[in-house]
């Protein structure tokens, strides 16, 4: 929200970085909407059921594959200039924020397009010959990225263990834990989660009749697996 709060926090940060802040009328003028601001109200249960579908439409749009790389203090302030937004709604901007994207995406059961903008957007970083994670997306033919290796942008392995394998901890030390996989348009999927008397090993297939996935596991003993005993 901006009011004087808001505006008192943002000068402080102007100056202490050395910038000269906006006016109270111009600040309150960088009002944007946004993907990000619509992807964190959908997370967090703010969203009325009313208007559920249209703010899924806006957390869908990184699926197409639009970014814009800055920083929210260069905004402007008024209606946005050509070149800050796309359809006037501001765009995420980095690898960093499509955590809560895929977030949003697997909780709307919307895992064929978490799958293609991990694909698209990551596979790019392995075509690239790099096996890290970039702090941001290419930038130009002549600079891809200000970080190589940056744990900020390694959502995927948090994902691809928890929504496609669906493997999460129920009680502390993965004692008690649960699969719940989302395949998406995967046949199959595969992997193993450390815990500390070694690991679980999961492995999902497709179910030819339509069913729900076939799911096998291992687990040390004394771990049990809430919604799939053995």
């Amino acid at each position: 929200m901006r009011d004087t709060y808001a505006y008192s926090r943002y000068c402080e940060f102007s100056r202490k970085n050395g910038q000269e802040p906006l006016s109270f009328h111009d600040f309150l003028g960088c009002e944007r909407v946004s993907e990000q601001t619509n992807t964190l109200a959908l997370l967090c249960g703010c969203v009325p059921q009313e208007r559920r579908d249209r703010v899924l439409r806006i957390v869908r749009r990184p699926a197409e594959g639009f970014y814009r790389f800055g920083s929210p203090a260069a905004r402007t302030p008024g209606k946005p200039v050509p070149g800050e937004t796309r359809g006037n709604i501001v765009m995420v901007g980095s690898p960093f924020f499509l955590y809560f994207t895929l977030e949003a995406l697997f909780d709307a059961g919307l895992t064929h397009e978490a799958l293609a903008i991990i694909r698209r957007d990551w596979g790019k970083m392995l075509d690239r010959g790099t096996n890290t994670c970039w702090e941001t997306f290419e930038m130009s033919e002549k600079k891809y990225t200000r970080s190589f290796c940056h744990a900020w942008s390694a959502s995927p392995s948090i994902f691809l263990t928890e929504r496609i394998l669906g493997v999460r901890p129920v009680s502390p030390g993965w004692r008690t834990f649960r699969i719940e996989p989302q395949l998406g348009d995967l046949d199959w999927a595969g992997g193993s989660v450390s815990v500390p008397d070694g690991t679980i090993d999961v492995f999902v297939r497709r179910d030819p009749q339509g069913g729900e996935p076939i799911v096998r596991y291992r687990a040390p003993e004394g771990y049990v697996c809430e919604n799939r005993p053995q």
